[in-house]
């Protein structure tokens, strides 16, 4: 999580030599990080079987798929094949 501070006009600090100077705007950045042990969380054996089993059962639909679509191109261009020699056959006879 991110959070971003509003800008003040400017801030005024004490430089080096004492004097105090005029450095501008300036913005606040907060950065934090947070986890969960246990259910829910790191080291959740369910859940990280569970979603094993999700992406194994999502690979295994898409190779089905990919088998459908290249049985289809077979049977496409065994049908074209097929009709091909028909018209071959039927031009000769003439």
């Amino acid at each position: 999580m991110i959070s971003h501070g509003h800008a003040t006009r400017s801030t005024f600090t004490l430089s080096r030599n004492g004097d105090t100077g005029n450095f501008g705007a300036q913005e606040d950045y907060a950065i934090g990080i947070g986890w969960r042990i246990g259910p829910g969380g790191l080291f959740d054996l369910s859940r990280q079987r569970a979603a094993r089993a999700r992406l194994s059962s999502a690979r295994i639909g898409t190779e089905k798929i990919r088998d459908e679509i290249s049985r289809q191109i077979v049977d496409a261009f065994t049908r074209l094949q097929s009709q091909a020699d028909q018209i071959n056959r039927l031009g000769c006879r003439r």
